[in-house]
């Protein structure tokens, strides 16, 4: 089983433990960073790390609330306020925590800067205290409250959810859009190969120019495109000195000879035996 394969499996069945009753959101994010680590989706493996209480993260979302909640001093100048700002950040930058979507800062300040939602703590604990809320038949117990902890609870269900269902469909639909693309080059390259094997060269040609990251080698792609059509109108339909609805068909229309092939059937076009 390779590695998609195995990340896929471990998606749904984080899927199912959000869509079931009886599921376990911890259990769920658990799955998601352990899919997302497997598939190098930096962005969300910082989420779940957050969620799951690892304190390398969670120190990053200290250090921001504590900024957030500070009055600023009066002969502290709006520079020096900045620096600490961007120093915050640039923190969570190295750990892939961008501040946005999912860690928007109002949502996470709301639901992860007080005691009674759970705070900082683990998606396991703050589970657990809510278990034992709903057990105890109670508003709080004087720390926690039903409401903030439901709230921060579906909070992270929602994210969770989006992030395994996008995830799922990235895995599952990318991989068939690929599939497809390359059976088709692969007919293409068979055609090609029938017609004049420079034809399939010089395709593969402008395929590897244009992978390329210098963009020169782009511009050398479409120099290949350009000569590719060239070969293939030659092939196809040579130049003649036809005249045929006021067109004619000399050397340099390349691009007229193909599009007249696919105006006229076979019999007109002689291509054919």
């Amino acid at each position: 089983m390779d590695k998609k394969t195995d990340a896929l499996n471990i998606l749904e069945e984080g899927l199912c433990e959000l869509e079931s009753k009886k599921g376990s959101i911890s259990t769920a994010v658990q799955k998601l960073a352990r899919a997302s680590s497997m598939l190098g989706e930096d962005a969300i493996y910082a989420w779940t790390q957050m969620q799951l209480g690892n304190v390398q993260y969670t120190a990053i979302l200290e250090k921001l609330f504590n900024f957030l909640n500070e009055d600023p001093k009066e002969d502290e100048a709006i520079e020096a306020r900045n620096k600490k700002r961007e120093s915050i950040l640039e923190s969570a930058k190295k750990l892939n925590i961008s501040f946005s979507d999912s860690n928007n800062i109002n949502e996470l300040y709301t639901h992860k800067s007080t005691e009674a939602s759970g705070g900082l703590n683990s998606i396991v604990l703050i589970e657990q205290i809510a278990e034992r809320l709903s057990k105890l038949k109670k508003g709080n117990d004087g720390t926690h409250y039903v409401y903030n902890i439901n709230s921060h609870l579906s909070y992270i269900n929602k994210h969770c959810y989006s992030y395994i269902s996008s995830l799922i469909d990235k895995l599952k639909y990318s991989g068939t859009v690929k599939s497809s693309f390359d059976l088709l080059k692969d007919a293409v390259d068979d055609k090609f190969l029938e017609i004049n094997p420079e034809l399939a060269e010089q395709l593969m040609l402008a395929f590897k120019s244009i992978s390329s990251d210098n963009k020169e080698e782009w511009s050398q792609a479409l120099t290949t495109c350009r000569r590719l059509l060239e070969s293939l109108a030659d092939n196809l339909y040579p130049a003649n000195d036809k005249i045929i609805n006021n067109r004619t068909f000399e050397p340099p229309r390349d691009c007229r000879r193909l599009n007249f092939l696919r105006e006229y059937d076979n019999e007109n076009t002689k291509l054919y035996p």
